[in-house]
């Protein structure tokens, strides 16, 4: 495992970036203009954001997928999402945003979660497939018909995004 983290440090650092999960020239054209124009002081959430320990979970549990990127059916089986999780150039915080559309005239972007607060462990996010999804305690379920995406902050708990009758809810799914 030391090898692979030391292998995807040094790609990642080594200027490769078309290498790298977390490139943002992978994105689609209007997603990354949009970034430009209305996320300037922000940046995309990337591997060596996260400390060794942190690197190695990640790594384990994520192979070859960016903790600040991901790409989701999750408004319908044909057209892909994008949940991406930015952080501010200077200073503490971050933005989950959610671009649906890219790739025609009228994308859609709505922002899931922000703080302008640092907090104790890091955050990451990950797609999850279609299936059924409860909270800790089981009181409340869901069924959900595409892929969603899931805000974790590491050991302390996640919230589920999925798209559902016009919106995206949430759902706490580990606390």
């Amino acid at each position: 495992m030391t090898l692979t983290l030391f292998l995807v440090i040094a790609c990642l650092r080594s200027g490769n970036a078309q290498d790298s999960p977390c490139d943002v020239a992978r994105l689609p054209y209007s997603i990354r203009q949009n970034l430009e124009k209305n996320f300037s002081g922000w940046r995309v959430y990337v591997l060596t954001d996260l400390s060794k320990e942190y690197v190695e979970m990640w790594l384990k549990a994520h192979p070859r997928e960016c903790p600040g990127i991901a790409a989701a059916y999750s408004r319908s089986e044909h057209t892909i999402s994008y949940a991406i999780l930015l952080i501010p150039v200077h200073g503490s915080g971050y933005k989950l945003v959610v671009f649906d559309n890219p790739e025609s005239s009228k994308i859609h972007v709505t922002l899931l979660q922000k703080t302008n607060k640092s907090t104790p462990t890091p955050s990451v996010i990950y797609k999850v497939p279609p299936g059924r999804y409860s909270d800790p305690e089981r009181a409340h379920r869901k069924n959900i018909r595409t892929e969603g995406f899931v805000m974790e902050q590491l050991e302390v708990g996640s919230i589920l995004y999925y798209w559902d009758i016009n919106r995206y809810r949430a759902l706490i799914t580990s606390n």
